[in-house]
């Protein structure tokens, strides 16, 4: 649940690293193997995507996870497809 600043209010309360962890976690989990060497990185306009996947479908997938899962913005999705 978003606050009106549009934190997770969940997450607002845990260390920013324990929380980026978090996130990690759950988009790993939805997308299993589809994405390799899967990361999230802050930076002060949103979060980066980051890893490998052969698919384009699988990069856009991603991006749709942690738009559904983070009331941050993303900066940036740099997963690599080839």
């Amino acid at each position: 649940m978003a606050n009106a600043i549009g934190f997770n209010t969940v997450d607002s309360f845990m260390a920013p690293d324990t929380a980026l962890a978090n996130l990690e976690q759950r988009v790993r989990g939805e997308l299993g193997n589809r994405v390799r060497h899967f990361q999230l990185m802050r930076d002060p306009t949103g979060l980066i995507l980051k890893g490998r996947t052969q698919t384009y479908y699988a990069k856009q997938m991603a991006q749709q996870v942690v738009m559904r899962t983070s009331s941050e913005p993303i900066a940036a999705n740099e997963i690599e497809v080839s």
